[in-house]
């Protein structure tokens, strides 16, 4: 059931375009489907699943991060973000 919805938040991200406009704007439209997809969704918020490892956790998320992340090292290469903190959880 992951899989499936996180199938739907990455097509609705490449539907978003959140390589155009400003980084601040594109973000909103982040955070609004993220929202939109645990509003959809409400028991990705409560999953009870076994522990998994740092890495099965990291290729789990890395499809919804790696656009996030990007995003935000386009707002702090423009200014819009504060470029001292950091872009990812990659550090």
């Amino acid at each position: 059931m992951t899989e499936q919805m996180t199938h739907r938040v990455l097509a609705a991200l490449t539907t978003a375009d959140l390589d155009e406009g400003s980084a601040a704007d594109a973000l909103v439209r982040f955070l609004a489907i993220s929202w939109s997809a645990f509003e959809g969704a409400p028991f990705l918020l409560h999953l009870a699943s076994p522990a998994k490892n740092p890495e099965q956790e990291h290729d789990q998320h890395e499809p919804i991060l790696a656009p996030l992340e990007r995003l935000i090292r386009r707002g702090q290469d423009s200014g819009e973000f504060d470029a001292t903190l950091p872009s990812g959880g990659h550090h």
